[in-house]
């Protein structure tokens, strides 16, 4: 095969990648894995790209021209590729940067992937048809996600989904904010295909039928070549069926949307529609209005359903809850602990969490203000700057973040202030670029550059309050490709270079600075032609790109299959532990990376132990676990699990109370609380060992720690209980108890039962000793303490022949059983 073939074939196929890009990567899932919506995304993304890459390579080394087209980004990709590579390089954790934390996997690896995505999209993407194409094909994903959202919405989705909620749809993206940031960038670009339709035809006439130039026979010549070269058949020429068709679209799309119910998108939907058709011009809306009459009354009838007569699914119920008073009375005491956590004084709002998070990233901006924590590593110090702000008497409970639910701030906390810098950069830049094409666009192809610049100023707005994924970031990167060729595409026959400064010197100063010193004039993006090829380089460059090719693939490949290994250790945690053991180890060892794998083995080698027959057995398990704690230590420094399972893999090895192995835990969970103060179970465990040591005022201080931390930590607070047993404190036992029942009243309800019928024995409340024996029998019948207490508090009362039923139950359930036959000679004694 010659060079011109080689190079033919890697075009096509490239230009093919991209469309399966455009489709697979949004709507492909795996439930065979954990992440099911996350990693699956990544995982096909990484293939496709890496594969598209070595085409290209292959053309590359084919023509010996490495080089690329220069596009108005360069500066701000490159400079936001290196300050990656910096916080990578600086990071707390490099590893977990360059791979990304768990599920998400954006990391360095994923960044370069966007990168290589958008210079991909700019170079083979050439044609109006090809551009059109990959914008309807945007289109079609949100549709098809439309119409699964309304699959999952009435019901009939073959697949069952965790916390799934009708109301608000996750689609084929596991979140209903992903799904909607995806859908609202959908329904910008299909306004501006839905405009399009139609008015191609006319503008190509105008312009070779009306050289702007006339006065120059050569410059004529040019621009009636640059009219041609406009291909006069669109995949959406202008009629009736294809209005309809586009309109049908939109509207499926935005019914997704709407089910959605987020209220991050409604505003970024509302800031790019309202940019879009501010500048869309008068002659359009005049031109179209039938069409835009027909589209916007079934969009408003769908707005009006669900958001004015459907309670469930009102963003403007959403939006007006952030400002009402809250009315806690009728709310759970864990529901009334986070609403109470409200910074903005006068005001209960629904989602004060956000505050926390963001004040939280500004602490930590602090300590890292040139390269940042390093990309996806925020979770790891998140507990530490989140306890700087956190109100003293404040009660969780905690969710821990690895994002800050904020653009800004995510780059700032990821790559320091460079990072900062860098985005508000690209920002300028992207929004003045959009700006030329269109003052410089065809009146056909407006709709198209808006419609581009809409979406992308409708996810920047929807991220100041969320945070983006693999699908939607990928489609990003190819949108930003495609506004680059539609500006040239798009472009009116002009013989003036416009310029951003009639002073010539600040002209090329501003030209640079936001647009890579390439002019913003598509025409000069042009290609080079190769040069004359050489067999030794040819073949040299042939075998580097199959050898990089199939080791990132490989590591890809690995990366994806032991999330599968994960999923079936999940399965089987609980109840085939060695089972579950032996496949977290396959995951570990297909992605040694991954830091949620060991933590995962961790602890089914700390519930082998605890179920283990013999001491020896115990000694094994915990044993392991201490080794793997200590090797996720020597991977992530400073990582507060690792310290909680070293705490608990200790205990285990003790023998006694006050030995070695018992005060290193006691120092591991110390340290652990001290790295995450917000963590119950690390509080509660603590409480334990000081209780079997019997130091009750050490130990009630963490388990108060520990409820406060969680309001719904019932094994904190029924220890607490205890303690005030033991102390002999019995109202407060009571009172911690009744509270554990508001809370969860399937917790162990016969003992719980048991133990605040015991308390109002001691206080004199016989009556309720009765009701409560009688509340730990519902829940277990044979439940042998509530029979023999309701026995005895009937004896107490002179009902003897009640008090005799109940202990010839006891020796039902358990023949023989010496208390029962005492007390019921007792009873015949009395009679």
């Amino acid at each position: 095969m010659n060079t011109k073939s080689i190079v033919k074939w890697c075009d096509q196929l490239i230009v093919i990648g991209i469309f399966i890009m455009v489709f697979a990567v949004p709507l492909f899932f795996d439930i065979h894995l954990y992440s099911t919506f996350d990693l699956s995304k990544v995982g096909m993304m990484f293939f496709i790209t890496l594969f598209l890459l070595a085409l290209w390579l292959v053309k590359m080394v084919s023509l010996k021209d490495f080089r690329s087209i220069r596009t108005p980004f360069d500066f701000v990709v490159f400079a936001f590729l290196l300050s990656n590579i910096a916080s990578t390089i600086f990071s707390l954790n490099p590893v977990m940067s360059l791979f990304g934390c768990y599920k998400r996997y954006e990391g360095l690896l994923a960044i370069t992937c966007y990168i290589v995505i958008y210079y991909l999209t700019v170079n083979f993407i050439k044609t109006k048809r090809q551009v059109l194409g990959i914008l309807t094909s945007i289109l079609i994903v949100g549709t098809i996600s439309g119409g699964y959202a309304l699959v999952q919405h009435f019901g009939m989705d073959p697949l069952s989904w965790e916390s799934f909620n009708p109301w608000r749809i996750i689609s084929f993206f596991g979140n209903p904010v992903f799904y909607t940031v995806y859908a609202l960038m959908s329904l910008l670009i299909g306004f501006g295909l839905y405009l399009y339709i139609g008015r191609e035809k006319d503008e190509v006439k105008r312009y070779t039928s009306k050289p702007v130039i006339p006065q120059k026979t050569k410059k004529k010549k040019k621009i009636e070549v640059f009219a041609a070269a406009q291909p006069a058949v669109s995949p959406l020429l202008g009629n009736t069926v294809l209005t309809v068709i586009a309109c049908i679209a939109i509207l499926i799309t935005y019914w997704g949307f709407a089910l959605g119910n987020t209220r991050g998108c409604y505003l970024g939907l509302f800031g790019g529609s309202f940019a879009f058709f501010c500048l869309i011009g008068k002659k359009i809306f005049i031109m179209d209005k039938k069409k835009l009459l027909a589209l916007g009354l079934g969009l408003f009838v769908l707005f009006f359903y669900y958001n004015i007569m459907v309670k469930e699914s009102s963003v403007i119920g959403r939006f007006s809850g952030l400002f009402v008073k809250a009315d806690v009375s009728n709310l759970s005491s864990v529901e009334k602990a986070t609403h109470a956590q409200t910074p903005i004084k006068g005001v209960a709002i629904a989602m004060p969490w956000r505050i926390f998070i963001w004040r939280s990233a500004i602490e930590t901006i602090k300590d890292y203000p040139i390269f940042g924590t390093g990309p996806d590593t925020m979770g790891l110090v998140f507990p530490k700057y989140l306890q700087k702000i956190f109100p003293k008497d404040g009660k969780g409970p905690i969710e821990f973040e690895d994002r800050t639910h904020q653009d800004f701030l995510d780059h700032a906390v990821a790559r320091g202030a460079i990072g900062a810098f860098i985005y508000i950069w690209g920002i300028a830049c992207f929004l003045l670029l959009v700006w030329k094409f269109y003052r410089h666009s065809t009146l056909a192809g407006r709709p198209i550059v808006l419609c581009l610049g809409a979406s992308v100023i409708g996810y920047i707005i929807q991220n100041q309050v969320s945070f983006s994924v693999t699908p939607v970031s990928c489609t990003l990167a190819i949108i930003a490709g495609i506004i680059v060729r539609s500006g040239w595409i798009f472009q009116q026959p002009s013989t003036t270079t416009p310029c951003l400064s009639n002073n010539s010197i600040l002209d090329k100063t501003l030209n640079i600075a936001f647009f890579s010193g390439c002019s913003f004039i598509p025409q000069q993006l042009s290609e080079r032609k190769g040069k004359p090829k050489n067999e030794n380089v040819l073949y040299v460059g042939y075998i580097l790109i199959l050898c990089g090719f199939i080791c990132v693939t490989h590591l890809t490949w690995r990366m994806y299959v032991a999330d599968g290994y994960y999923k079936m250790g999940t399965v089987y945690l609980g109840r085939d532990n060695k089972r579950a053991v032996e496949e977290y180890q396959k995951a570990i060892d297909s992605f040694p990376y991954e830091v949620r794998y060991r933590d995962e083995i961790n602890r089914a080698y700390i519930e082998q132990a605890r179920n283990a027959a013999t001491d020896e057995e115990r000694i094994l398990w915990a044993k392991k676990a201490d080794a793997g704690a200590n090797e996720i230590l020597r991977r992530t420094p400073g990582y507060a699990n690792g310290y909680f399972t070293l705490g608990i893999a200790n205990y285990l090895l003790s023998k006694t109370e006050n030995d070695g192995f018992t005060q290193k835990a006691i120092n591991y969970y110390k340290k652990a609380s001290e790295i995450n103060p917000f963590s119950s179970d690390t509080y509660n465990n603590l409480g334990v060992i000081y209780t079997k040591q019997n130091n009750l005022d050490a130990a009630l201080a963490v388990f108060k720690e520990a409820y406060r931390m969680n309001p719904a930590h019932v094994a904190s607070m029924d220890n607490v209980a205890r303690i005030y047993i033991t102390k002999n404190e019995p109202e407060k036992a009571l009172d911690v108890l009744n509270e554990l029942q508001k809370i969860n009243p399937n917790y162990q309800a016969a003992r719980i039962q048991n133990m605040i019928g015991y308390l109002c024995w001691q206080l004199g409340r016989f009556d309720e000793v009765v009701q409560r024996c009688k509340n730990a029998l519902e829940a277990d019948p044979k439940d042998i303490s509530a029979l023999e207490n309701l026995g005895t508090v009937y004896m107490k009362k002179g009902m003897y022949k009640e008090a005799a039923m109940q202990f010839q139950r006891v020796l039902e359930v358990e023949p023989g059983n010496p208390k029962a036959m005492k007390m019921l000679q007792a009873i015949t004694a009395r009679r």
